[in-house]
């Protein structure tokens, strides 16, 4: 029903599996229903109810020393601090979650939250760290295949080398980027093929 857009409906049945799980004393199913909250709140705006809902699904987590929902709550947390301003306390916890994702050998998780820690950097005009960290997502999240992943992370880099004029090496990075998202009909392709060509157009007008 989540992924539907059906969001009530989700919210419903979450619900019932949440009172389901409290009065089994299934712990582990309360921590998975309460994230699953967690994104819903998330998607829907409510970033307090979001952000609540993952503070209690972590705290059982770690009761419970699931070092792997740890991890993807702390990720989780860190885009809430990230999307509410809180850029000291979203970057401690993307820090947390990827020393936890490092230990596992996590490696999507480890790029996931490589790319989101970048995205903070630039936005915090750090760019080198950026660029530092988008090339180690990028090769991250090829050396699982995760290709969707990987292109949003060639196609941020891109744009971060546009913006410092470095257009040869934007290039190929937003070619490669595009030539995925068009493969597997990304919903951004089509907005990224406009970028790209707008850095060939820069190049030829030089």
């Amino acid at each position: 029903a989540q992924a539907t857009g059906e969001m009530e409906t989700a919210r419903q049945r979450y619900a019932e599996s949440l009172a389901m799980a409290r009065e089994l004393g299934d712990r582990a199913g309360i921590a998975s229903t309460l994230h699953q909250l967690g994104i819903l709140a998330q998607a829907t705006g409510e970033m307090e109810t979001a952000r609540q809902r993952y503070a209690e699904s972590l705290a059982m987590a770690r009761e419970l020393g699931d070092r792997a929902g740890i991890a993807s709550t702390l990720h989780n947390l860190g885009a809430i601090a990230q999307a509410t301003g809180e850029m000291e306390t979203a970057r401690q916890r993307y820090a947390e979650s990827l020393a936890i994702q490092r230990e596992l050998g996590n490696r999507a998780g480890i790029a996931a939250t490589l790319g989101q820690l970048a995205n903070l950097e630039r936005n915090e005009g750090n760019e080198a760290a950026a660029e530092r960290l988008y090339r180690e997502a990028i090769t991250t999240a090829n050396a699982v295949g995760n290709v969707a992943d990987m292109s949003i992370h060639l196609f941020n880099l891109g744009l971060l080398l546009e913006k410092q004029a470095r257009l040869d090496e934007a290039l190929p990075l937003l070619q490669q980027a595009v030539e995925i998202a068009e493969r597997i009909q990304f919903y951004e392709a089509k907005r990224w093929r406009g970028v790209l060509e707008r850095v060939q157009q820069k190049l030829a007008g030089r």
